[in-house]
């Protein structure tokens, strides 16, 4: 877990990789979501592809 990455941080770890993404990068939500409870492989994936699929 952590912070969402600042335009230096961004620019840092991904534009050597990919400096023509790194605009959409900047500009894209950053979002985290974890399960709890570590080992539970048939929940956490299941639950996005259904907010996804809405």
């Amino acid at each position: 877990m952590g912070n969402p990455l600042d335009s230096y941080a961004i620019s840092h770890h991904y534009g050597r990789d990919c400096p023509h993404a790194l605009d959409a990068l900047k500009a894209a939500w950053q979002v985290e979501v974890f399960d709890p409870r570590w080992g539970r492989e048939d929940v956490l994936w299941e639950c996005l592809t259904t907010v996804w699929a809405q």
